[in-house]
Formats: structure tokens, sequence, C-alpha cells
């Protein structure tokens, strides 16, 4: 787990660190949670992040932007419902390793896998220890 801070310093730590996902609270020093986002959403190493938005604020119209900015959960600090928050992470997480799989599947610079025998029946190679990366 990574932390900051401030929004000065998130926008760093997530652009050097590129974590699978971000926390981002709506009251940081130096920056609202609003403009670390925007900041993250610009930069090309941090625009695909997930994140989730925490704030204690009620206002309708900040849920609002911060949702049309491509977070994917707003939460509001007084009244958190804690499965409701764990769903989420847990859901982030299933749909990036989905995608990271998917990523390894028959890329182009691969033939397909399956012939019997051959190289392509071997785990791929950026999986050391030779585990099934299809297995939960």
């Amino acid at each position: 787990m990574l932390t900051a801070e401030n929004g000065v310093d998130a926008a760093w730590v997530a652009a050097n660190e590129q974590p699978g996902l971000i926390l981002l609270d709506h009251y940081l020093p130096g920056a609202d949670g609003l403009t670390v986002l925007d900041r993250l959403r610009r930069v090309g190493a941090t625009s695909d992040i997930p994140v989730i938005y925490l704030t204690g604020s009620e206002s309708q119209s900040l849920e609002e932007k911060a949702k049309s900015d491509g977070v994917v959960a707003v939460f509001r600090k007084g009244d958190l419902d804690e499965d409701e928050f764990m769903w989420t992470v847990n859901r982030v997480f299933g749909i990036k390793t989905a995608r990271e799989r998917w990523k390894t599947f028959d890329s182009p610079e691969e033939p397909p896998r399956g012939t019997a025998g051959t190289a392509t029946d071997q785990p791929p190679p950026d999986i050391p220890d030779g585990s099934d990366p299809w297995a939960t």
C-alpha cells in the first residue's frame, strides 16, 4: 500500500508507482481530490488506473462530477457500507486480473497454444514458476 501526504504527492506517487487501484479522498492538502483526479486522467501512466473516491461531503454535484471523471465508485465516509466497499475493491481487482489475462492469451507475437509437444504447449514465458495463469 502506498500513501501520500497531499494531493500533489498523490499524483506523483501514482504516476511513478502505477498502483492497481487508487483510493482518493476529496479533502486533501495542496489539491482537492477532483483536481488530483483530473491530473491522473491527463497523464498516460495513470489515465487507466481505477479510482475509488472517498468524501465526507453530502454534495450530489461532487459525486456526479467524480463519476463523470471516471471513478469506479464514490463512498461517503459517514455512511460507508464496508461490505459494498470491499465488493467494489474486489470487483476492480477481478476486472484488472481478467484484462491482464486476456492480454497474454494468444497475442499476435505468439502462435496459438495447444499443439502438444511444441513450445506453445508450455506456460507463457512471463510466468517463471510455470503456474497456471488461468487458475483462480
